[in-house]
């Protein structure tokens, strides 16, 4: 008996293939006939489906699909490397779409130039600094004292 050897290339594509078989609609966020210029940007570049997909590190199933209009789940990523790859636009520029971004707990604004020799071990001090502030506080807070109470432990602490 032989064994036939399979490639995981090769069965990622059998499956790419047989799964586009649901319906697809008109993207609002990517610009229309945005496939035609994927395909105008790779015909002008002289290459062909296989050489822009070894390029950009993707599966020439996914390629030869996004120039007939169908994208993947995770198009964004493929959209991108496309047109950096290309030079084309695909994506609308007036419009800003946002996929689960979530907004930040705080900004930090940083003064100019404050940052430039800022290295990984002074981001654990001040790290390290926010936890001992942060268990100090806590010991205060569950002895329940007022102010001038810990203002006298102070005192007495650095008197010793």
């Amino acid at each position: 008996m032989i064994k036939e050897e399979v490639k995981l290339k090769d069965i990622v594509e059998k499956n790419l293939k047989l799964g586009n078989k649901k319906e697809t609609r008109p993207r609002e966020d990517l610009i229309n006939n945005f496939h035609w210029n994927i395909m105008m940007g790779r015909r002008k570049m002289h290459i062909t489906t296989k050489q822009l997909a070894d390029a950009i590190s993707e599966s020439e199933v996914v390629i030869k699909m996004a120039e007939q209009g169908i994208l993947p789940e995770d198009d964004y990523r493929l959209i991108n490397k496309l047109e950096n790859y290309l030079g084309i636009r695909i994506k609308k520029t007036n419009q800003i779409v946002s996929r689960n971004v979530s907004t930040p707990a705080r900004i930090l604004n940083f003064k100019t130039g404050s940052m430039d020799n800022l290295t990984i071990a002074d981001i654990k001090a001040m790290k390290d600094n926010m936890n001992i502030n942060n268990i100090e506080k806590n010991k205060v807070n569950d002895l329940d004292l007022d102010v001038d109470e810990i203002e006298d432990i102070k005192e007495d602490e650095f008197s010793k």
